[in-house]
């Protein structure tokens, strides 16, 4: 199973470690970037929802906005939940041994990581779906007009 998952997080793009020690300036930088294209994306909306629906799902999931990083009703409505969610479930398998692996090792690490990958786009998958079928956007298969 794990080297299934391996194979599978291999194909799914990811972020390289970088090849020499990165500045305080550099860091701070790129901080700054990712934090102006996050509340960029979080002030545009999805395209074709509805704006009374997303307003009532505002009001209803305020708490789950909160804690998950989302903002509900732009395109980075799901946030960080997958990626915090698939972390957690991994870490409370490989604590209760549910999942045989050494995480102190390199071959642990890398099974860790592969496994939280594909569990995350899993997750991110099943939480649109979620969202749209429940109707958060409202009617998004009709004109957005």
């Amino acid at each position: 199973m794990a080297s299934t998952l391996v194979q599978i997080a291999s194909y799914l793009p990811g972020i390289k470690e970088p090849e020499k020690e990165q500045s305080l300036k550099e860091m701070l930088t790129w901080t700054g970037i990712v934090l102006l294209l996050y509340f960029t994306l979080g002030s545009i909306n999805v395209y074709g929802g509805d704006v009374q629906s997303v307003n009532q799902a505002l009001q209803q999931l305020e708490t789950f906005q909160t804690l998950l990083g989302a903002q509900i009703g732009s395109i980075i409505t799901l946030g960080i939940g997958p990626i915090v969610t698939s972390s957690i479930v991994l870490q409370m398998m490989v604590g209760s041994e549910l999942l045989p692996w050494n995480t102190n090792t390199q071959e642990g690490k890398q099974k860790f990581q592969s496994a939280q990958k594909v569990l995350a786009y899993a997750l991110t998958v099943i939480e649109a779906f979620g969202y749209v079928l429940s109707g958060t956007f409202g009617n998004v298969a009709g004109d957005p007009t």
